[in-house]
């Protein structure tokens, strides 16, 4: 039976707070440098951040023994998100309170998940930019609704997704890296897309794209390495970056 208190009680707040703090501090930072390069470079965005995803997979793909019914469940998942951003449906999408505060309450329970970003989900959903827009603008109605969609969706997804992991730890993670995967579709669609703002010739913008695409998952190679040192693309290497 569901008790308020309890889960009150049970809830992280502290934990929340500060993670609240430095996302919105992120934001607030980095709005107006992520807003242009979606507008005028989005292939080169969007490459970084197919390095960043893929990376993120292999990080949390190769700490996992699968069984069959987590294969079953990365299989499921990674066709059926394939299939999704292939529909491209969501670049109509209701920018109506009601759409935000849920997006929000979506975008914010990557925070509890193992290699999801919240960024990303935000631009699955078609709300990305229009809400870095918000940020920048300072349009507070937009950022306060997001937000309270944010505070709501981290307290529930908290105890959901330990639900799951404690459950089905294997088939949920399996799940998880599927959705990752499935993703790079709409990855390399954005890319596509973007080259048609591409000002200099396609052979060396392809080179910058796989550059930043490289740079990306070596970013996050290296920063799981350092934090978990089983990071399978270090270990199969047999190398291991050194912290200072």
């Amino acid at each position: 039976k569901f008790q308020i208190k309890e889960f009150v009680a049970r809830t992280p707040w502290k934990f929340f707070i500060i993670l609240g703090g430095g996302i919105l501090s992120a934001i607030i930072s980095f709005a107006g440098i992520i807003s242009f390069l979606l507008k005028n470079h989005p292939a080169y965005l969007f490459a970084f951040f197919g390095g960043l995803i893929l990376a993120s997979a292999i990080a949390v793909f190769g700490v996992t023994k699968f069984s069959r019914n987590a294969w079953l469940s990365f299989a499921f998942a990674t066709v059926l998100t394939a299939y999704i951003v292939g529909l491209n449906p969501m670049e109509g999408v209701s920018h109506g309170l009601p759409t935000l505060f849920i997006s929000g309450m979506i975008a914010i329970s990557a925070m509890v998940l193992p290699g999801i970003s919240g960024s990303f989900l935000l631009l699955l959903l078609g709300q990305y930019q229009f809400i870095l827009d918000a940020v920048h603008d300072r349009n507070l109605l937009v950022v306060a609704t997001v937000a309270a969609g944010c505070g709501i969706g981290i307290m529930l997804a908290v105890h959901v997704v330990n639900f799951f992991l404690t459950k089905f730890h294997a088939v949920t993670i399996a799940a998880l890296v599927g959705i990752m995967v499935g993703s790079l579709r709409l990855i390399a669609l954005k890319v596509a897309e973007g080259f048609a703002l591409v000002t200099i010739d396609f052979g060396p913008a392809m080179v910058i794209v796989g550059i930043l695409f490289v740079v990306g998952f070596i970013l996050v190679s290296v920063l799981d390495h350092l934090q978990s040192k089983a990071n399978p693309v270090f270990t199969f290497f047999g190398t291991s970056p050194r912290a200072h």
